[in-house]
C-alpha cells in the first residue's frame, strides 16, 4: 500500500521500517507505523497515524462485501458481537468504494489525555461531518450503552461493563469523565423509545429511576451513563 508517513520509524535493530514521507509498505510495516508513539506526544498524533494507515488500506481493499469478508476470516480476527463480520465487511467495502472514488471525508474526534474519545465534544463533530443529526441504529442488535466513570472509585467502570454485558446490552467505553468525582449518577437518552430501557439500565446498575433523564443533542450511543459516587462497586469475595 502507499503510505505517507509523518515520521521515520525504526525497528529494534535501528533499521528504518517506514521512512518519512511517501513510500510503499507491507502489512507488518504499516502495523508498526500505526502503533508507533513518540514519548510525550498528544494521543491525537497516534490516532492520526492509525487513520493514515486505514486510509491507505481502504485505497487497495476489495469493494465487494463477500471478498472483504473472506479477508476478515483469513485474518482470524476476534468476532465482536456488536459488529458481526458480515456487517463489518459491508462497512469496510462501502468505505473502500468511497475512498477509491474520492468521495470520502473524515475528521478527527477529540480525545482526552488517556486517549479515550471526549463524548461531549465528539457529538457536534460527528453531526457536522454527516451533515445532519446522528442516527443510531434502532432495530439492529442490542441497545448500545456508553459508560463514563465519574465515581472516583476503583473498579467502577469494569463492574458496570460486566453488568451491561451480562444483561445483554452492547457496552461502549466512555472513559473517565471530568470532574472525576460527581455525587450522583446520570443516565441519559434522546429517543423516547429508549426510556424504558434506560430505566432498566438504572435498575441493573443498582441506581434509582431518578437518575434517568431525557436530553437533547447528539450522543454516541443509545443510552449514555455517567457513574457517580452513588454507584456501588460490588466487593470481590475473599479467597
Amino acid at each position: 500500500m502507499q503510505l505517507n508517513a509523518d515520521v521515520e520509524v525504526k525497528g529494534p535493530d535501528g533499521a528504518v521500517v517506514v521512512p518519512a514521507g511517501p513510500s510503499t509498505v507491507g502489512g507488518a510495516a504499516a502495523r508498526t507505523y500505526a502503533t508507533y508513539r513518540i514519548p510525550g506526544e498528544p494521543p491525537a498524533r497516534g490516532a492520526e497515524r492509525f487513520g493514515r494507515v486505514m486510509n491507505a488500506v481502504l485505497k487497495v481493499l476489495y469493494t465487494q462485501p463477500k471478498q472483504v469478508g473472506d479477508v476478515l476470516r483469513n485474518l482470524a480476527n476476534i468476532a465482536d458481537p456488536s459488529l458481526p463480520d458480515d456487517r463489518l465487511a459491508q462497512l469496510l467495502a462501502s468505505m473502500a468504494q468511497a475512498v477509491q472514488a474520492e468521495k470520502f471525508k473524515s475528521a478527527d474526534l477529540p480525545v482526552g489525555a488517556d486517549g479515550v474519545i471526549d463524548v461531549n465534544a465528539a457529538g457536534p463533530v460527528v453531526k457536522d461531518l454527516l451533515g445532519g443529526s446522528v442516527q443510531v441504529a434502532k432495530a439492529e442488535g442490542p441497545t448500545r450503552v456508553m459508560i463514563g466513570d465519574a465515581s472516583g472509585k476503583a473498579g467502577a467502570q469494569e463492574s458496570a461493563r460486566v453488568k451491561m454485558v451480562n444483561a445483554g446490552y452492547s457496552y461502549v467505553l466512555g472513559g473517565t469523565v471530568e470532574p472525576k468525582a460527581k455525587p450522583t449518577s446520570v443516565i441519559q437518552y434522546t429517543d423516547d423509545a429508549k426510556h424504558e430501557q434506560a430505566v432498566q439500565i438504572a435498575l441493573t446498575l443498582g441506581l434509582p429511576e431518578t437518575a434517568v433523564r431525557k436530553t437533547e443533542g447528539q450522543m454516541l450511543a443509545d443510552v449514555v451513563v455517567t457513574l457517580g459516587q452513588d454507584y456501588k462497586v460490588p466487593e470481590v469475595p475473599k479467597q
